[in-house]
Order: structure tokens, then C-alpha cells, then sequence
């Protein structure tokens, strides 16, 4: 679902909603109660039927990207209202919100740390945001996407690979700065980001297809509390990464799994 300014735009067009900010701002901010309400509404409907523990709630907010409007103007209409609908499903008992910053967002990436995402939340965003200046605005929550669409269909599978980590490598630490980052501690237990507490491929081998069932087994265990003396304190979400089927750059599959406690 869209957040309600977007949901606004859709009912009378996003052209029309521009102009009511300048000159009829009654008329925007009534749209933008309904696009809140009617939200809201499927929100309780989802919970009467799946509960707060089977489902996680989607947002997204194209039409208030600065291609639309000013980061002032998102600060005015789009940051208060994204605030309530926010909190009000965090209210409703759901953990996690996944919200997508759809479009240029740059000059609003402050404003969006101010919304609640969730314990934590996922926020993913289009291209064109900084996944960098994201990783700081966003420290405790896991940024999603990034990813150019137009590589999806002019790119191959090794472009598409390369491209991908390199987003992963600047959301974790700014370009260049990997080595300092693991030489620091921020990849081991303790630190800011774990990764692979068990030793991954190294110390447990490559069983091809198993590997990727023993990562979830991992991830599993430590979400439960069970991994022993690689446990991960307050372990709460965990990402499990595979890639296989091809000798040359395993580009041929690609799966990511996300769990959460």
C-alpha cells in the first residue's frame, strides 16, 4: 500500500494535488485525512485476518519524492502524516514496517529517520538516494534496494552481481573503508554488523546445496538464542545471502532470506 499522500495523488491526480497545496490547502490536507484513514483501515483488516506475526505491513511514498515537491513541503504535509499512519500500525501490535522511499528523496532522508520504522524496520529506496548517507541516516534499521531497474533489463547477470555488492559493500561501510571496518571489529561478534558468526564457507565447508540450508540454520539458532559461544547478544533479524550455479561467478541463482524473532 502507498503512504496517503501518494494515496491523495491517486485520487485526484497528482498534478491537482500540487496545485491544492499552493491554493486550496484545505481541500490537500482532507485528501490526505481519507489516504490515513482508508490505510489504516486495511491495516485492521489484515490483522482480523492474518494477525500481527504472520504478515508485515508495506508503505511507500512515490508522489512526495522532491521530483513532485520541496523537501519543505514534504516536511509540511507528507513527514506528520507518515508520523501517525506509522506509529498507529506500530500501535496495532506489528513489529517490523517495510517502507519504501520511492524516488529523489535525498534532502528528505533526515525527515524519514524522524518516522518510526519498527524494532527494526526495512527501508528500501530507488536509485537515485544515496545508500551511503542512507547507512547513517538509517543505522539501526536494514536498507533494501538500490539497484538501478534499468540494469535489470540492460545489464547482465555479472553486471547485475557486481553492482549489487557493490551497494551492499557502501551500505555497510563508506567505499574503500572495508578493510579498516573489519580490521576494527564491527564485522565480529560484538561488533556493529556480525557477519557469518559461524565461520562460514571456511570453517564449515561447501556442501553446494546444503549450504544454504545451514545458513538458515544458523540464523535460526541465533535468533533463538541457541548458537552457543558464537551467540550473537539480542540477536533480533538475521540475513541469510546464497549464491550458486555457475563455476564462473555463481551468477545463475541468487536467494536472500530475512528472519526476524
Amino acid at each position: 500500500m502507498g503512504g496517503p499522500f501518494s494515496f491523495a495523488g491517486n485520487l485526484c491526480g497528482p498534478e491537482l494535488l500540487c496545485k491544492w497545496l499552493f491554493k486550496d490547502k484545505a481541500s490537500a490536507e482532507k485528501l490526505l485525512r481519507i489516504g490515513l484513514e482508508h490505510t489504516l483501515d486495511l491495516v485492521l483488516m489484515w490483522k482480523k485476518h492474518f494477525g500481527t506475526d504472520r504478515i508485515m505491513t508495506f508503505t511507500g511514498e512515490p508522489y512526495s519524492s522532491n521530483q513532485l515537491i520541496s523537501p519543505k513541503m514534504f516536511k509540511e504535509y507528507s513527514l506528520p502524516i507518515m508520523k501517525k499512519l506509522h506509529q498507529n500500525i506500530l500501535d496495532m501490535g506489528f513489529k517490523h514496517i517495510y517502507c519504501h522511499i520511492c524516488g529523489e528523496h535525498n534532502a528528505n532522508l533526515e525527515a524519514w529517520a524522524e518516522i518510526p520504522m519498527g524494532d527494526p524496520g526495512i527501508v528500501s529506496m530507488g536509485h537515485e538516494i544515496d545508500v551511503t548517507r542512507a547507512a547513517e541516516v538509517f543505522p539501526n534499521d536494514i536498507i533494501a534496494g538500490n539497484l538501478n531497474p534499468t540494469l535489470m533489463v540492460t545489464g547482465g547477470p555479472g553486471v547485475i552481481l557486481q553492482e549489487s555488492k557493490n551497494i551492499i559493500e557502501k551500505g555497510l561501510c563508506p567505499p574503500g573503508q572495508g578493510g579498516r571496518f573489519v580490521e576494527e571489529g564491527h564485522a565480529s561478534l560484538g561488533g556493529r554488523v556480525p557477519v557469518n558468526p559461524s565461520g562460514g564457507l571456511l570453517s564449515r565447508g561447501h556442501p553446494v546445496g546444503a549450504t544454504g540450508v545451514a545458513q538458515i540454520i544458523e540464523v535460526v539458532n541465533q535468533l533463538r538464542g541457541l548458537a552457543g559461544p558464537r551467540q550473537i547478544e539480542g540477536a533480533r533479524i538475521g540475513l541469510a545471502h546464497c549464491m550458486g550455479g555457475d563455476k564462473a561467478g555463481d551468477t545463475k541463482s541468487c536467494t536472500v532470506a530475512i528472519l526476524s524473532a
